[in-house]
Order: structure tokens, then sequence, then C-alpha cells
């Protein structure tokens, strides 16, 4: 039982290989168990934020792309971000990029995986009115064209997690994932003969 055991848990890491660093940045603690299994079944980092991160958080993520440069010295940072649509998960999204590529010289490439304007058309999410009182607001007004909000929780949690599914997949190499995959399943054969 305990050799049985030991084969069920045994898996390569999915993104060996890959020719760049994917990791996701949530907005908030709230959306861990959403997304969690998610990035695991890809063995993508993720880094749940409380606002906005600092320089501790840009750290760790500057050193795992260093890491992988190593071996792929063309590799970019891509960062799939799971925020609110307001003014702070906008900017929380602009200012993790620019901290990442003016402080440390990261080539980084954002996708909004949550909330999107086209969620928002999409299931016809119910909105809030954005607070005025921040600091970003007029230019989220400008920006956006408008005064409303979106929260993740806006989304179905099913909805939401397909989003970030679908983004992880478009900034991976498949070719490269299908080749893990295969290679895992021959692992497991050669295990289970052994």
């Amino acid at each position: 039982a305990e050799a049985r055991n030991f084969l069920n848990g045994y898996a390569r890491h999915r993104l060996e290989g890959q020719p760049n660093q994917v990791e996701v940045i949530i907005e908030k603690n709230t959306l861990v168990r959403l997304v969690e299994d998610i990035c695991e079944n890809f063995h993508a980092p993720f880094t749940p934020l409380r606002g906005y991160g600092g320089a501790s958080v840009w750290h760790e993520l500057h050193m795992r792309w260093l890491k992988k440069s190593e071996s792929f010295p063309d590799a970019k940072l891509i960062l799939i971000f799971v925020t609110d649509h307001d003014p702070e998960g906008l900017d929380l999204m602009d200012d993790a990029v620019r901290s990442l590529r003016d402080k440390h010289c990261v080539p980084v490439q954002a996708i909004r995986a949550g909330v999107t304007q086209g969620q928002v058309r999409q299931f016809k999410l119910s909105s809030n009115p954005g607070k005025e009182s921040s600091t970003r607001f007029k230019n989220y007004v400008k920006r956006t064209g408008t005064n409303r909000t979106w929260e993740c929780e806006a989304l179905e949690p099913e909805d939401l997690r397909h989003a970030l599914h679908d983004a992880i997949l478009s900034a991976l190499n498949i070719e490269q994932l299908r080749a893990v995959e295969k290679l895992e399943a021959d692992e497991h054969k050669q295990l289970e003969r052994i």
C-alpha cells in the first residue's frame, strides 16, 4: 500500500523546460482556496497579496526568474493577475510590472486573468460605484471610461477558475508541457513494473 501511495504521488514538475518563468499574483488572501489547486496542478508559484506587494515580494519573484534565466537566458517573467477591476486592482498590476522591470531589470509580461472588461460584458457582472476618495480614481475613470468597479467575487468561482487555467495555459509552451506529461506517464509505467 505504501508503494502504491508513493506511485500515486509521483509527478514531474509541469513547468520543466518551459522557456519563461510563470507566476500568479492574487490580490486577496480570500482567493487562495479558489485558485491554489489550479496553480499547484501546473506547479506555478502563486503569491497572495494584501494590497500592494513590497520589496521582499518582488525580490522573491526576481530570484525565481534569475534561476530560470540560468537555463533560459531569454526568459521572461510572465505574471498572471487575479485582482478586482477597480483603481487599486489595476494599479497593483502596473506597480508589480514597474517594480520588477525598473528596480530589478526583469523583462515582464502581464496577463490579467480576472476581472477583465470581457468578463464584465460576458457574464453581466454586478458592479459597485468606484470610491471617489481613492487617489487613483480619476486615472481609473480616464483609463477605463467608467466609474464602476467589479470585485473578483462578482465572478462565479468556476468562471474565475477557468479563466486562470486558460491564462496559465496561454503563457506556456504547450508542446513542452505535453512532452513533460508524456514523460511522466511513461515513468509511472516504469515504476509500476518495478
